[in-house]
């Protein structure tokens, strides 16, 4: 069940970033590859082969898109979801485990 859950949160993931317009573009190096900020919490001890196989399946299909995905601590990610908002750095994608 929770396999499903996943796969779908990411499948939406991947739709929004499907939506390049939306994402954040990379200046530095010349590059211009479309970046995604994905934010997950407390998924990375049980899932990170999983979500690292499915990144990379992703870039691999969508070579100008790069995911950043970074796992936040349960007891952290209210305060640091609220400062991302506030700071105008947001992620593009937030899973958020209900």
């Amino acid at each position: 069940m929770k396999k499903k859950l996943l796969s779908a949160v990411f499948a939406a993931m991947l739709a929004v970033g499907s939506l390049a317009g939306c994402g954040k573009k990379a200046s530095e190096a010349g590059t211009d590859k479309t970046k995604i900020e994905f934010w997950t919490i407390d998924l990375k001890a049980n899932f990170e082969d999983y979500f690292k196989t499915m990144i990379a399946n992703y870039e691999k299909e969508n070579p100008d898109v790069e995911v950043n995905w970074t796992d936040i601590p349960y007891a952290d990610m209210q305060s640091k979801l609220v400062a991302a908002v506030a700071g105008g750095t947001a992620p593009d994608v937030v899973n958020l485990n209900t």
